[in-house]
């Protein structure tokens, strides 16, 4: 079964609830609110060859920032 894609803002690991769950952790929510300047999708059967099974095989979202800091709250 697959669950949500891995998401990496600039080299950190974050899963989708610490990025979109009911209590968001992850010091970018929300996303929407950060200066990006890429953002790559990384499909299921390239990125088990990058980040190994567990943690590709639901694909993953690369994300870089401007200043590779979350935005000032």
């Amino acid at each position: 079964m697959l669950g949500n894609p891995l998401y990496i803002i600039n080299g950190v690991e974050y899963t989708e609830q610490e990025l979109f769950g009911p209590k968001p952790t992850s010091p970018y929510y929300p996303l929407i609110e950060q200066e990006i300047t890429s953002i790559n999708i990384i499909q299921a059967k390239n990125a088990i060859k990058l980040y190994g099974q567990m943690k590709g095989q639901s694909g993953v979202v690369v994300i870089e920032t401007k200043d590779g800091k979350p935005v000032k709250k």
